[in-house]
């Protein structure tokens, strides 16, 4: 008989994970150990398609090497043992994590898996050092990271990351030994905000509302614009009167509906607004989203923006993620809702309002309605790591 629980026989333990049904078991199993976690296999779990996704937490003080995985339609927190993030900066997409480490080498990590794939140095991007300071280069270098298809199901799969302090696009594909910045085929400035990629494509929204398109079945991948935003002011509405001595901060995130069909989703908050006049004390959140149906005709001139109050009964998942929907039929899955994690890296170096949290971040996230505006929280508690803000991670991608 083994003499712990860890040096069981992988067979015995392939065996096991096999016959569990549940997620949050399935979690818990895999965070036991290393050797636990490489005998689960996700293509042998009912749960494989369309399972709510879970919410990673910042480490724990007491011990870096345990992550929580926290399941909202339950309220409940599940360890996993994931050493391999220790101490990493770390963004999320179908499933895997992309890992940068002290010495600015990336990889992906498949959080339910032993599986770790080198992907090349920041050295190895376009004007690494260009604008950044060494010393944060982990926590901002990267703003979005995006995958084509999981590694494990398609040996070509693509990951392409939004990068540097001017946001440009890069891309990597295996056996590459550095990442292709990519240029836009227009000659405006453009600073990328989110990236989705649909049926052998790439759209892409910059912080202008443009969007565009890198086409990889072909030999030019650059971006080239298919829609740009009308004259519509996504700073104006009203702020609400507590909000109006703040600054307004907005980002941009998309999802493809279909080859025609595409959503932009403003969300907009408030950051480094002082609770008193001269005080140094901040609060920041965010207090609106809209959702913008982009339909692409024939010339990006003639495209068309409606603003929509109905999701289709979807919900779309954003943060340190890449931004992704779900069915409204998932259980605990709430339709034509915006469940939003916190992004905002710089209010991780603010002061709250409570002084409870120096950093002020990871606690900017909630649920918000599209159909009435308001904002319920998903998850009480606070999450705060610069390095690894909380993230969807989705389920069912092996």
């Amino acid at each position: 008989m083994a003499a712990n629980w860890s040096e069981l026989n992988h067979d015995l333990l392939v065996e096991i994970a096999k016959r569990i049904k549940l997620v949050d078991d399935f979690i818990a199993f895999g965070g036991v150990c290393k050797s636990w976690r490489s005998a689960a296999d996700l293509k042998n779990y009912m749960f494989k398609y369309n399972h709510m996704p879970q919410l990673l937490l910042a480490p724990s003080k007491e011990s870096s090497c345990q992550r929580e995985f926290y399941n909202i339609s339950k309220g409940v927190s599940r360890q996993v043992c994931l050493p391999e993030a220790n101490d990493k900066k770390i963004l999320s997409s179908k499933g895997w994590l992309l890992t940068i480490d002290r010495n600015w080498d990336i990889s992906l990590l498949h959080p339910y898996k032993s599986v770790q794939i080198e992907l090349p140095n920041i050295r190895s991007f376009e004007d690494w050092n260009n604008g950044i300071s060494h010393n944060i280069m982990r926590a901002f270098f990267i703003e979005k990271f995006v995958l084509s298809t999981s590694p494990l199901e398609e040996e070509d799969y693509t990951v392409m990351v939004i990068y540097g302090r001017t946001r440009k696009l890069a891309y990597f594909k295996p056996r590459y030994k550095a990442w292709i910045t990519l240029r836009p085929t227009c000659s405006k400035v453009t600073m990328f905000s989110d990236i989705f990629y649909y049926n052998k494509k790439f759209y892409v929204v910059d912080l202008y509302g443009r969007i565009m398109v890198c086409d990889f079945s072909g030999e030019n991948r650059n971006p080239s614009v298919v829609a740009e935003m009308p004259s519509i002011d996504l700073y104006g509405g009203i702020i609400p009167n507590e909000l109006v001595r703040g600054d307004v901060l907005e980002e941009l995130y998309l999802t493809v509906v279909s080859d025609e069909v595409l959503w932009v989703i403003s969300r907009r908050g408030v950051y480094r607004r002082p609770i008193e006049p001269g005080s140094d004390v901040y609060i920041y959140g965010t207090y609106d989203f809209q959702v913008f149906e982009v339909k692409l005709l024939s010339s990006s001139s003639s495209s068309s923006w409606t603003e929509i109050k109905d999701l289709e009964n979807k919900s779309i998942f954003v943060g340190h993620n890449s931004t992704f929907f779900k069915a409204s039929h998932i259980s605990g899955c709430k339709p034509n809702c915006i469940y939003f994690a916190d992004d905002f890296i710089e209010s991780y170096f603010f002061r709250s309002i409570e002084g409870e949290n120096p950093e002020g971040g990871g606690r900017d996230m909630g649920i918000y309605n599209i159909e009435d505006g308001s904002i319920i929280p998903h998850f009480k508690g606070k999450s705060v790591d610069f390095l690894s803000p909380p993230m969807w991670v989705e389920l069912g991608f092996d």
